[in-house]
């Protein structure tokens, strides 16, 4: 995060919890400030505020903001593969074969909703694997009868 951000950043912190005391024209302030933030881009400390203030009803420290920063990397390979990497070792790599520009874009829309949460993506991750997967099978039967398999 650029130091010119952090003012922007410490006022959206104002506005998420206004019962606070930041005093965000306190230099010292503003350079602890920066010193937490300045490894994060200023879209992932707003939604590591955001993700945190939906969550609990008080204002977080900023170590609670950091723990609730998603780092992640988005890989786009054409034409509608979408790859969501965290480093977060528990959480890994999610890939997203989408079959339609339409639904890679509702898609989007999603990931952007849930700023990017962990959890959310691998819940999607999960909901769109096995909606991808469900598929039905046809199995032959003696006499060249078919009969179709819907189950797993």
């Amino acid at each position: 995060m650029e130091k010119t951000e952090i003012g922007k950043i410490m006022k959206f912190y104002k506005n998420i919890n206004p019962q606070s005391k930041l005093n965000e024209n306190d230099p010292e302030i503003i350079n602890l400030w920066f010193e937490m933030f300045e490894d994060y881009t200023y879209d992932q400390v707003k939604n590591g505020i955001i993700t945190f203030a939906k969550r609990k009803p008080f204002a977080p420290s900023l170590g609670e903001i950091i723990s609730h920063i998603s780092v992640y990397e988005i890989m786009k390979i054409e034409p509608n593969t979408v790859v969501i990497k965290f480093d977060d070792p528990g959480y890994g790599n999610f890939p997203f074969r989408f079959e339609s520009k339409e639904i890679a874009s509702s898609y989007s829309k999603l990931f952007k909703k849930c700023n990017y949460d962990k959890d959310m993506i691998r819940a999607y991750h999960q909901e769109y694997t096995r909606s991808r997967n469900d598929v039905r099978l046809i199995i032959p039967v003696p006499d060249n009868q078919y009969r179709k398999y819907e189950g797993r």
